[in-house]
């Protein structure tokens, strides 16, 4: 199944309001969702990428992060042989470059 990663607030509260920096890359490292872990990890490396886009039949899938090798690869969680998709992170929002940080929270 997917790993995911519960964040705890204030006396164990799982409701937690942040907010995050955009960031945006003009040409983005695709892989497919059957890819393996490594294969992504080396790719994003020979790429200079912090992360890779998942695709499934040209359909988005999520997003592979460094934070995602590192939070469950390099622990153990999952081993390098699992297909990224395993390891991806799903609420992302993809908005224009024009888009304010205020705008893409709405």
């Amino acid at each position: 199944g997917l790993v995911n990663d519960t964040v705890r607030g204030p006396e164990g509260s799982t409701e937690l309001q942040y907010f995050q920096s955009l960031s945006y890359d003009k040409k983005p490292l695709f892989v497919e969702a059957s890819d393996t872990v490594q294969v992504v990890a080396q790719q994003m490396t020979d790429n200079l990428k912090q992360s890779a886009v998942i695709l499934h039949n040209n359909m988005l899938l999520g997003v592979v992060t460094e934070h995602d090798l590192s939070s469950k690869i390099a622990t153990g969680r999952l081993p390098l042989t699992a297909a990224c998709q395993l390891i991806a992170s799903k609420n992302y929002v993809f908005v224009p470059e024009n888009t304010s940080l205020a705008e893409a929270q709405l």
